[in-house]
């Protein structure tokens, strides 16, 4: 976690409720921007808590389910997912567990558990990790939201390792590296 700035450990604390029943409690700017370490309250009874900036979630914070269910835990920019993070799937698959098509990702659905790595504004992209319900874990690069580039596929099953290049989330059949 990053160190929050001097200047906000000296801001004000406060509660401030909004009319569609959200929360923040936190330190703040002035009357009410956000600023510093606060935690909203959403009106699903979700919450954020972490770093706040100019009234955005920004810094590091984890954004959880109202059963304090984690899912996202990271850093933030503009609201936003962005750099390092942990993004867990709450509505991952769990039934028809099968084997994971690595050679199409984009027939995944919901088959996987959580994406460890980089984000740029709420997208899965740069290096990356992606553990699926299965236990096949799959490690490279992401560009918006899909595999590109060069990654191993890690088959649980049998062990199996496979170097490979997707382009738009398709492996090349022609492009072992």
């Amino acid at each position: 976690m990053t160190s929050p700035s001097l200047e906000n450990l000296a801001l004000p604390i406060k509660t401030i409720e909004y009319s569609d029943d959200s929360v923040y409690f936190g330190q703040i700017l002035g009357e009410s921007l956000k600023q510093g370490l606060g935690k909203f309250t959403f009106t699903n009874k979700g919450y954020y808590i972490g770093e706040w900036n100019n009234d955005e979630m920004s810094g590091y914070g984890s954004l959880m389910l109202e059963s304090s269910i984690c899912i996202y835990e990271g850093f933030w920019k503009n609201s936003k997912f962005n750099g390092i993070g942990i993004f867990r799937n709450i509505y991952q698959n769990q039934q028809n567990i099968e084997d994971i098509d690595y050679r199409n990702f984009n027939d995944l659905g919901d088959k996987w558990i959580k994406y460890e790595g980089e984000f740029d504004e709420d997208l899965m992209n740069g290096k990356g990790k992606l553990e699926f319900v299965n236990g096949d874990v799959f490690i490279g690069n992401f560009e918006r939201n899909k595999i590109e580039g060069k990654g191993i596929f890690l088959k649980k099953s049998n062990g199996e390792k496979m170097i490979r290049i997707w382009k738009e989330n398709m492996m090349m059949e022609d492009e072992k590296t």
